[in-house]
């Protein structure tokens, strides 16, 4: 048994992941014959780079000599040349010398210029000498060189060759390893084939025993086995046509996916599209408006011109402007008369759109009066002109919510509201109807992050609740980022944060203040002095409550290096969030922070924490998976050689066994699925921890504290990772 667990080993090695299948091992003479083949393509390649290393040295060694000898050549050449020009000086200066005694020649006159050709000539040589020395010491200083060169090659040449030999005991020694490798493999596939030749005759001599007594019992087991192979097969065919719907289904429902993904882009484009689209009608409509604003004030000029005196009356006058004023042709014929009265070179066109709105206003007059020449009731009619719809944001501290309030400037009430904004209500949209209609209208909001979001608010006012004309006012108005924060005084905390996030920002406090003013709601316009006994070199103290947690924040502001803030909260991310909205409208795209904060920090520990173990847990479950693999090939090769000798009995208890096992298997693996899945979890926690820590920085220190806590985790450094956090440098002993 233990010879087939070997073997099974070593012929299913690359089966780590099938607990039914298994691979036939190979003979021993096959093995030997591989472990032959590999020992002679060993011995061609070293004798290959063997020949390969020669050669290069050989012709290496014939190229630095064939330079040597070149260089000698040279050098003797210029040797010679050195010689030749010295004898030749020597043979000038000697006769030079027979000249320089006046008294040797019988010819005063004739000695003398003699004498001085003969000084000349002297001179000559002596510079000519000096030359020939100077050359001669640049070529003696030339061979020193060359000699130098010569004794630097030699050393390379000996370090290479040193670096050869080398390289030859490294193969001399590995082709040893391998000779013996192979020599013990040899000797265990010797061993082996005796052992598997003893077990076969002791298995040939069961056989003929078994044979010989249990005929017909063993052709009963045999059917039987057949009849069990055949349900096994039944069911792996049943097991692979499950197999098959099931891949069927999960691709067709990833074709699904795609195609809803692929509808999904496509509406989203199509709603960017109609949102650009809204967007340039709205600006369409806002400058129809102020347009029409303009010429309905100067309606009402041509009015009070067509009709004197009719200020001073007591009753108030209503005019409106339709658009289907065009079809009175009554009405346009009416009015031609007091057109070409007023008709005038310069404002003809300006008098003719007077006239038009004129007609409009007295079309809507008969529209809205009785027969006998009474006013209908006024509750049937519009709203003032001068109404206005004033939209303010306040925070309720008792219910945790911000307050959107819409009033009117007058009695006209509101019938209905809607309001369009991202990340605030579900859908996107809310709409509200008071009952009754008030001109007061209060919209609860209670948003779940921190964004500033951009409102775009749609009302419904008339003049009563039974009025069948509203006005719709539309308008923008953006809510503050921290708009779920409620501004205290400073004793209207009991105890402040224990965690903080500090940094120097050179600022003034009034921007800083112009800041809290533009994020935070209900902020007053000058900022309040810090409270007396305070922390010295205090110039800004603000305190707020977030409505969601009921959790204090407080961001202080001091003269110590130029302007140092302090932000202090319990929660890291919140922290990080104000210093990127502060940085934002600074302007600012580089800083440094230090921070600390007790109670995150004991949260990311006891996720480590847990990373570690479900990490010790998958390498446990990982090895029990591998056992049981290896379990699995060793019975599944036992059962083939029960089912070779006909041995049904031990088969089935090999195939309950294997049954066995692989439900063991399975079990594992999910229990694998399961351990993965939770650390995933954790270690999103872990990424969301380091976001968090790098939003305490801008810049180079963003990047830097990013990097630094990965490597960090790599390393499995929590102190490191903790002083990253804290501090945003690495410790001094990483």
């Amino acid at each position: 048994a233990a010879g087939d667990v070997v073997e099974g080993a070593r012929g299913g090695g690359s089966d780590q992941g099938s607990p039914v299948r298994g691979k036939s091992p190979q003979s021993p003479d096959e093995l030997a014959d591989s472990l032959a083949q590999r020992r002679e393509a060993l011995e061609r390649e070293f004798n290959e780079r063997r020949r390969e290393a020669e050669r290069a040295d050989l012709e290496r060694r014939a190229r630095e000599h064939a330079y040597i000898q070149e260089q000698k050549a040279q050098l003797e050449r210029e040797r010679e040349a050195l010689e030749h020009e010295r004898h030749l000086a020597s043979g000038r200066a000697s006769p030079s010398q027979s000249f320089c005694s006046p008294a040797a020649s019988p010819r005063g006159s004739q000695v003398g210029i003699d004498l001085d050709f003969g000084m000349l000539n002297s001179e000559d040589l002596q510079a000519r000498h000096e030359e020939l020395e100077r050359k001669a010491e640049e070529l003696r200083t030339k061979e020193a060189e060359r000699e130098a060169l010569m004794e630097k090659s030699i050393m390379e040449q000996k370090l290479a060759k040193e670096a050869l030999e080398r390289e030859r005991e490294e193969l001399r020694q590995q082709r040893e390893e391998m000779l013996r490798a192979a020599e013990a493999a040899t000797k265990g596939c010797e061993e082996r084939s005796l052992e598997l030749r003893e077990q076969e005759a002791h298995l040939r001599k069961e056989t003929e025993d078994m044979t010989a007594s249990k005929t017909s019992e063993r052709a009963l087991v045999a059917e039987e086995m057949e009849k069990a192979f055949e349900e096994l097969n039944l069911r792996k065919a049943e097991l692979q046509e499950e197999l098959r719907l099931l891949e069927e289904s999960r691709l067709a429902q990833a074709g699904e996916l795609r195609e809803a993904e692929a509808e999904i882009v496509r509406r989203a484009e199509q709603l960017s599209r109609t949102e650009n689209a809204l967007l340039i009608e709205k600006r369409e409509l806002q400058r129809s408006r102020q347009n029409l604003a303009v010429v309905q004030a100067h309606v009402v000029a041509l009015l009070e011109k067509a009709e004197p005196g009719m200020g001073r009356l007591s009753s108030t006058a209503e005019h409106r402007l339709d658009d289907d004023v065009d079809a009175e042709d009554g009405e346009a014929t009416a009015s031609e008369e007091p057109r070409t009265k007023r008709a005038d070179t310069d404002e003809s066109f300006e008098d003719a759109v007077g006239e038009k709105e004129l007609n409009s206003y007295q079309e809507q007059m008969k529209h809205f009066k009785t027969p006998s020449g009474s006013t209908k009731d006024s509750t049937q009619g519009v709203i003032p002109t001068d109404t206005k719809l004033d939209v303010t944001l306040k925070s309720n501290r008792t219910q945790g919510t911000v307050e959107l309030q819409l009033m009117t400037s007058n009695y006209s009430v509101i019938r209905a509201v809607v309001i369009f904004a991202e990340h605030l209500f579900d859908g996107e949209a809310c709409m509200l109807h008071p009952s009754p209609p008030s001109n007061n209208v209060i919209v609860q909001i209670s948003p779940a992050k921190d964004v500033q979001t951009e409102m775009s608010i749609k009302a419904l006012a008339g003049l009563s609740s039974n009025s069948v004309v509203y006005h719709v006012f539309e308008m923008t108005y953006v809510m503050p980022k921290f708009a779920m924060y409620h501004y205290v005084e400073p004793h209207g905390i009991a105890a402040q944060p224990e965690g903080w996030c500090q940094f120097v920002l050179p600022k003034r406090p009034t921007w800083v203040w112009d800041w809290i003013r533009k994020s935070f709601i209900n902020i007053a316009e000058t900022m309040p002095k810090p409270p007396a006994g305070g922390k010295p070199g205090l110039v800004l103290d603000a305190n707020f409550i977030s409505l969601r947690t009921g959790d204090p924040l407080c961001i202080q502001m001091s003269e110590e290096n130029g302007g140092t803030i302090t932000i202090r909260t319990n929660d890291l991310e919140v922290a990080g969030e104000l210093v990127q909205d502060l940085a934002t409208f600074m302007s600012v795209t580089e800083l440094e922070s230090t921070a600390d904060f007790p109670e995150e920090m004991e949260k990311f520990k006891q996720v480590l924490m847990k990373v570690d173990e479900y990490n010790a847990v998958r390498l446990k479950l990982t090895a029990e998976m591998a056992d049981a693999s290896s379990l699995v090939k060793a019975l599944i090769v036992k059962a083939e050689d029960y089912r070779l000798l006909s041995d049904m009995g031990n088969l089935k208890k090999v195939f309950g066994g294997l049954q066995t096992t692989n439900g063991e298997l399975i079990a594992e693996y999910n229990k694998r699925a399961n351990n993965h899945q939770q650390l995933l979890v954790q270690l999103k926690e872990v990424n969301l921890m380091i976001q968090k820590s790098s939003k305490l920085r801008l810049g180079n220190a963003k990047t830097r504290v990013v990097n630094a806590c990965r490597a960090a985790i790599k390393k499995n450094s929590i102190h490191e990772l903790f002083q990253i956090i804290r501090t945003g440098h690495e410790s001094k002993s990483g």
